[in-house]
C-alpha cells in the first residue's frame, strides 16, 4: 500500500513495508526511512496511478489551495 502522510512539515508517498512499527520507503530509496510513523501523520492511501503523471500535478495545485489546518496533519 502507497500512502500519503506528513514528515517535518511536508507531505511524503511512501510505500508501506510495515504496520508495527508503520515503517515506509520510497520505491527509489535502497533504505527505509529511518523513522517509523504515527497513525496521525497518515493523511490517506493511493487509489490509482495515473502514468502520464498529470493527476499529480493537478492534485499539488489544488493541495496548496487548501489551508494547512484544513488538512489533519
Amino acid at each position: 500500500m502507497i500512502i500519503t502522510f506528513w514528515q517535518s512539515g511536508t507531505l511524503v508517498t511512501h510505500r508501506l513495508v510495515n504496520t508495527q512499527p508503520l515503517t515506509t520507503k520510497g520505491d527509489s530509496n535502497n533504505h527505509n526511512d529511518p523513522h517509523a510513523l504515527s497513525e496521525e501523520s497518515i493523511i490517506g492511501k493511493v487509489c490509482t496511478v495515473i502514468p502520464t503523471g498529470k493527476l499529480l500535478l493537478l492534485s499539488r495545485s489544488l493541495l496548496h489551495t487548501f489551508n494547512r489546518k484544513e488538512v489533519k496533519k
